[in-house]
């Protein structure tokens, strides 16, 4: 009889310590998930809270969106106040009133790009009679203080097949590979084709080149 009381005996107390250890290894895994948790909260908080990111950048948050450079920083900006229009081609009306140059850092998006800094040029179009291809945002962009360069369409694509008597607007951005002071750049040049869509082999005016040089006025 004593045997079998031993063995109710120790079968409980095996049972009562497993259900013990069973809630502390609980109660651990609880405490580490709420520590990461906690982790995760505070560097989203951060994120959020530093004003000097460009995703927190009412302006610029497309930007970093778009790339997936969400951790790029705003270092400086000159603003111009340029005023460009052409209208020699098919009576389209091409006309720029703002550019911008950002200097940025801990810039890397999604293709492991990084860049020092980008031109934001604001345009209108607006299409005569005849439907056409114009993209002034896939265009080539050439600076005093960089090498050439090509728009990444990281803020708007406006541009494209357009019909006729239409009017679009966006802001075509070209990125900078090396910036080190927006001031220093003193002359943008920015060159591109637009093409009639319909156009027969025999129109000689189907395609046009557009080469713009940039007058700016601090």
């Amino acid at each position: 009889m004593k045997k079998i009381l031993l063995l109710v005996f120790l079968s409980s107390t095996l049972l009562i310590s497993g259900c013990q250890k069973k809630a502390d290894n609980t109660l651990t895994s609880s405490q580490h998930n709420s520590t990461d948790s906690s982790h995760q909260t505070t560097a989203t908080s951060a994120t959020e809270k530093d004003p000097d990111l460009l995703i927190n950048q009412a302006k610029y948050q497309q930007l970093a969106e778009k790339t997936g450079a969400t951790k790029a920083k705003l270092i400086a900006t000159k603003e111009y106040n340029v005023t460009l229009t052409d209208a020699t081609w098919e009576n389209v009306t091409i006309t720029s009133d703002e550019c911008t140059i950002i200097q940025i850092k801990n810039y890397k998006d999604n293709q492991d790009n990084q860049y020092e800094g980008y031109v934001l040029i604001h345009f209108t179009i607006t299409t005569g009679d005849t439907p056409v291809n114009v993209q002034p945002e896939k265009g080539t962009l050439l600076t005093n203080a960089s090498e050439k360069t090509t728009g990444n369409l990281a803020m708007d694509e406006f541009g494209g097949d357009l019909t006729a008597h239409k009017t679009v607007a966006g802001t075509a951005a070209y990125p900078l590979e090396k910036l080190a002071d927006p001031d220093a750049v003193t002359s943008i040049e920015l060159k591109f084709t637009a093409k009639k869509i319909d156009a027969s082999n025999s129109d000689q005016n189907a395609t046009h080149d557009y080469d713009f040089v940039l007058n700016k006025t601090r």
